[in-house]
Order: structure tokens, then C-alpha cells, then sequence
């Protein structure tokens, strides 16, 4: 799998994409809960040092709607995470822009 082999290793990814990870309290699985409280749950077997299996982590991505590819790198996985950045400074560049031609 690459990056993200266990849960321990995949919480940097999740909390920068906004995941709050919630230990098993009975049960047998952690739930990862976003800020609007949908949940996906991950078997705990061996608490953080678990392997997550490549299913869970694809059905993760696909309920959350995120980049696979930048959540097993450790990085913000929400969709447009990147550009959001980018967006911002292509409005300044465009304000700035406008105040040099005046």
C-alpha cells in the first residue's frame, strides 16, 4: 500500500483533511468523523497499529470524497485542498494589478 500503512501513519493525512478519529469505546472499529458528522468506521484490531487493508482506505476516499493519491502522503485529501491557495493569490495578483494601472 503506499504511504499510510496502518491508521497511526494515516492521521496526518486525515486530521489536515479535517477528520476527527474517535478510539473504539465497546466496539471493535475507530470512526473517522468529519465536522458535518458523517462517519466511516476502521476495524481496530491492534488499536493504531493495525494495517488498514487498501479497500478500506479506497471506500474512505470515495465516502469523503477525497484524493486518494494525497492521503496516503500525509496531506489535506479534501477536494480542491491545492487550489484553494492558489485561488486566493490569483485574486490578490488580480487586485494588485488593478491598483498599479490606476
Amino acid at each position: 500500500m503506499g504511504g499510510a500503512d496502518n491508521l497511526e501513519e494515516a492521521q496526518q493525512g486525515l486530521r489536515k483533511s479535517g477528520i476527527t478519529i474517535v478510539r473504539p469505546g465497546r466496539g471493535s472499529h475507530f470512526k473517522l468523523v468529519r465536522g458535518d458528522g458523517k462517519t466511516y468506521p476502521i476495524p481496530a484490531g491492534r488499536a493504531e497499529k493495525t494495517e488498514i487493508p487498501d479497500c478500506y482506505i479506497k471506500a474512505l476516499c470515495r465516502t469523503f470524497d477525497f484524493d486518494e493519491t494525497r492521503l496516503r502522503a500525509g496531506r489535506d485529501a479534501r477536494p480542491y485542498a491545492d487550489t484553494d491557495v492558489d485561488a486566493d493569490n490569483d485574486e490578490d495578483d488580480e487586485q494588485q494589478d488593478r491598483l498599479e494601472l490606476n
